[in-house]
């Protein structure tokens, strides 16, 4: 089509991807008075569900808010579904139900124009949560408690799928949405892939490591690895204290320096020094510098004490003198242990 900039292809492959999705709501002819899908969901508005589109929708049966994603073939469906099987934990959002098509006697509806074209595509059923991470984050600067006990919360739930050899490789604060107050749970699976094989094209460039950016500019898929999840949520964490994304705008994401040791992004709106220090081990620009999410929940910031020595920590002459100490001690008993030696 005569489209050379990475970043407008990606919008467009991003659009045609959203737009065949959205084709499962577009009406036909008038829409019904009650948009009551398979006898049991009432259909609302379109919502951003995981940062795909979704239809938010109330349970008849059980009055419960939930959204039903339609998807756009068939292997796509039995991938995520496969997907929520087989994780399902307290971690990922709970499968409520699934459909593979409409019922035959609702066949006629459709060209009838009594229901909804595209409703004879795949759909799963997924429950809605109080709200997005996204709108967590947004409502104002959030206590340093709170904030670092909503990031090992996040932590915990990709460690969770680190664990079972899988990357999601597309995380953002739209993937997570909190349940009961205070339980957060992973709710998008689009681009969760093993690790090692191919990622999609539909990502969120603004949270994307560098070697992810370096394949898109190139519009080719990158390699699924722990590492791309390890560099999204060390720029959730920079933001929940920024108030604002690292990356305000994909073109500015594409734009990214590739030859840098690691990103240095402005440190002074976190006063919490080791923040500061766990942030700059997770946005190393090599992937295998960067901490995996086990080692995470392991750092001073999270388990508390002292894991780096870092000269603007009011804790740097501390630990310095812990080291210097440990270390004439360790000499002391080598010379005790060779004098004891030498008397036998």
């Amino acid at each position: 089509m005569g489209i050379h900039d990475p970043t407008q292809r990606l919008v467009l492959l991003r659009g045609i991807e959203v737009l065949r999705t959205r084709g499962s709501l577009a009406e036909v002819g008038r829409a019904p008075k009650e948009r009551l899908f398979r006898d049991r969901y009432r259909l609302g508005c379109e919502v951003n569900y995981g940062g795909s589109p979704a239809v938010l929708a109330v349970d008849t049966k059980t009055d419960l808010k939930v959204v039903v994603k339609f998807l756009s073939t068939v292997e796509e469906y039995e991938r995520q579904l496969s997907l929520y099987r087989k994780l399902k934990s307290e971690y990922v959002v709970r499968l409520a139900d699934s459909y593979t098509a409409l019922r035959p006697g609702q066949m006629e509806a459709v060209y009838s124009g009594s229901a909804q074209r595209g409703w004879h595509l795949p759909c799963i059923v997924l429950e809605w949560g109080e709200c997005s991470l996204l709108d967590y984050s947004t409502r104002g600067i959030l206590p340093a408690v709170e904030i670092k006990a909503t990031f090992e919360a996040l932590v915990h739930i990709v460690a969770f799928l680190h664990a079972r050899g899988l990357a999601h490789c597309g995380l953002q604060p739209e993937s997570f949405r909190v349940f009961e107050g205070s339980h957060w749970r992973l709710v998008s699976l689009d681009s969760c892939t093993e690790v090692d094989h191919m990622t999609p094209f539909k990502l969120p460039v603004c949270y994307a490591a560098p070697e992810l950016v370096r394949e898109l500019r190139a519009c080719r898929p990158g390699r699924a690895s722990a590492a791309l999840d390890v560099w999204a949520l060390g720029t959730m964490l920079w933001g929940f204290y920024a108030q604002q994304p690292l990356h305000l705008s994909e073109v500015e994401a594409m734009a990214m320096p590739l030859a840098a040791v690691t990103v240095e992004p402005p440190m002074g709106c976190i006063p919490d020094p080791q923040a500061r220090t766990l942030i700059r081990k997770m946005l190393r620009h090599e992937p295998s510098e960067r901490l995996p999410s086990e080692r995470i929940l392991k750092q001073a910031y999270l388990a508390g004490g002292l894991d780096t020595f870092d000269m603007e920590s009011s804790y740097g002459p501390v630990q310095k003198g812990q080291l210097v100490m440990r270390s004439m001690l360790q000499q002391l008993r080598g010379a005790v242990a060779e004098g004891e030696r030498r008397q036998r």
